[in-house]
């Protein structure tokens, strides 16, 4: 069981009730390949075998480590999938795709519907007036409808529960799913309860906080105290405490005091509650402790509150497998449980993969792989990067994420048309604003005058995860710009993010046949110059394809 603070009540488990089919688990992770950046070319991520350090696959622009036998990766063709010999057993590819789970992955192909595939790659339905999905877990999907609430679907994607929740786990669990709905006004808070995999309340939406934990959640009432929710007796305790979790055959609470102890099952204390931060036991022997809230030191004690190892580290960061410890010289590494340091502290940054190994960064921002055996020796070489925040690929969505393509082209030829206007005033008056009156920042439209005679405006579209318009436009014949003098230029700018380069050269094709133009990007209109032309930047974190009128 992965170890945490208790304070933060946040773990997660696939138990299965009810409604969920105990011949599948939802996410089966194996690690032994795992992605990460080799460095900034794209595409520029290779699976890497962590008990050797060598590179297994071909280069993918984006990938995530392999769930159920398979990898969600990202070619210049889109989404796919890929199998532990690195073989497409799915020949399709897609705008997005999630991992597959008990049996089914949800995708976006052009044209923006979600479907639900099966390890052959067929299609096992679509969703409709559906704006984004979660993957399977225990036959059910949280799903978010197009009044952007959440409801859920089942494993045929039939609506079990209408989208009528603000919020909610993404997730269902221990056949049951942690939901939020928002204050009728501004002055009202939003408040949380629990429902079942139908939909049907478990406990009343009315509670400030709920946090699920392991078989469970811990429930805060106004007053800030907290009850124990137990899914296998469905019973509440009492609100007696100030906080509580569940941990393995016992419940870690917190006292008036703030001060946390461990109880049995039935409430009856077994270590009196005399520290001031832990972690949990989980289903292992000892757990991290400190007693002093100034001091800063953490030690290990075991299930009868006793000291195994004198408290000593200044920072634990629980994982699956040894917590990663630092000390007053903010020097961080990995220990075990009787204190012997696995990989030493002189490292900046450690992140777990699985059993004893982790991505470890030096102070040069280059990670690698170790093994976490008191060796210090790499199994990789430190000249990678982590290749993505999140372990697993769970969620799609069809309209905030994906480029639309018809869109840039009308903007573009929109915006062209507006660059036609040869003072500030009608360019203004193009887009019906005053400049006396003009948007504050983060509205749709922006205008800023960087000196007497050059403005740039900036029209924020409705894909702004995905692109934005930036248009520079002088007022005069000729402007000084870095000190030199350069003709009167009108240029927009449709600025992409790098995960969308492979739409690049699509985009250029279509504005080149919106704009009839040559295959060099240029075109003669009205004794204009058009002329197309893109480029990135030096960190190639954006695409740029700018189009300019000369006179």
């Amino acid at each position: 069981m992965k170890l945490i603070k208790a304070c933060a009540l946040v773990v997660t488990v696939f138990a299965t009730l009810a409604c969920s089919n105990t011949n599948k688990e939802t996410f089966v992770p194996d690690f032994t390949q795992y992605p990460l950046c080799v460095d900034s070319d794209s595409p520029s991520v290779v699976f890497i075998d962590i008990k050797s350090g060598k590179e297994v696959s071909k280069k993918y622009y984006e990938a995530y480590p392999f769930y159920n036998g398979l990898a969600v990766v990202k070619t210049s063709n889109g989404w796919t999938y890929v199998n532990k010999n690195f073989e497409q057993p799915i020949s399709d590819y897609y705008l997005d795709a999630t991992h597959f789970s008990e049996g089914v992955a949800f995708t976006v192909k052009k044209g923006g519907q979600i479907n639900a595939i099966n390890e052959k790659g067929e299609v096992l339905y679509t969703l409709s007036n559906v704006e984004g999905v979660y993957a399977l877990s225990e036959n059910r999907a949280v799903f978010r409808g197009e009044n952007n609430k959440f409801g859920l679907l089942d494993q045929n994607g039939e609506v079990v529960c209408t989208p009528k929740y603000d919020d909610c786990e993404k997730l269902l669990k221990d056949g049951a799913l942690l939901v939020m709905q928002k204050g009728s006004d501004k002055k009202s808070k939003a408040k949380w309860g629990i429902v079942d995999c139908n939909g049907e309340i478990l406990i009343p939406i009315k509670y400030p906080k709920i946090i699920r934990s392991e078989k469970g959640f811990t429930i805060f009432d106004d007053t800030r105290k907290a009850a124990w929710y137990d899914l296998e007796s469905n019973t509440v305790s009492g609100f007696d405490y100030y906080d509580i979790i569940r941990d393995d055959n016992l419940l870690c609470y917190k006292n008036k005091k703030g001060k946390y102890g461990w109880a049995n099952l039935k409430g009856v204390s077994v270590i009196d509650p005399v520290f001031e931060e832990v972690t949990l036991f989980g289903n292992g022997g000892e757990a991290f402790a400190k007693m002093k809230r100034k001091a800063k030191e953490w030690g290990v004690i075991n299930k009868k509150g006793e000291w195994v190892v004198a408290p000593k580290y200044t920072m634990v960061t629980p994982t699956d497998k040894y917590p990663i410890v630092g000390n007053a010289h903010k020097e961080y590494g990995v220990a075990d449980y009787n204190g012997n340091i696995l990989i030493k502290t002189n490292k900046n940054a450690i992140e777990h993969i699985v059993d004893e190994y982790y991505l470890v960064t030096n102070y040069k921002g280059e990670t690698g792989i170790m093994k976490a055996d008191g060796k210090e020796k790499w199994i990789s070489d430190p000249i990678y990067k982590p290749s993505a925040a999140v372990v697993y690929r769970t969620s799609i969505t069809v309209n905030n994420n994906h480029l639309d393509v018809d869109g840039i082209c009308n903007t573009i030829s929109l915006e062209t048309e507006k660059l036609k206007k040869t003072t500030i005033n009608e360019l203004l008056e193009a887009y019906d604003i005053k400049k006396e009156k003009l948007p504050k920042k983060n509205s749709n439209v922006t205008l800023s005058e960087h000196t007497t005679k050059n403005y740039t405006i900036k029209v924020e579209t409705d894909k702004t995860s995905a692109w934005s318009v930036k248009r520079d436009f002088w007022d005069g014949n000729v402007v000084l710009y870095n000190g030199k003098a350069i003709v009167k230029k009108y240029v927009v700018n449709v600025i992409l993010k790098q995960r969308y380069a492979p739409n690049k050269e699509e985009i250029i094709e279509r504005v080149k046949q919106e704009f009839e133009m040559s295959e060099d990007g240029t075109v003669v209109k009205d004794n204009k110059t058009y002329k197309l032309t893109d480029s990135s930047n030096k960190n190639q974190t954006s695409f740029k394809i700018s189009i300019s009128i000369e006179e």
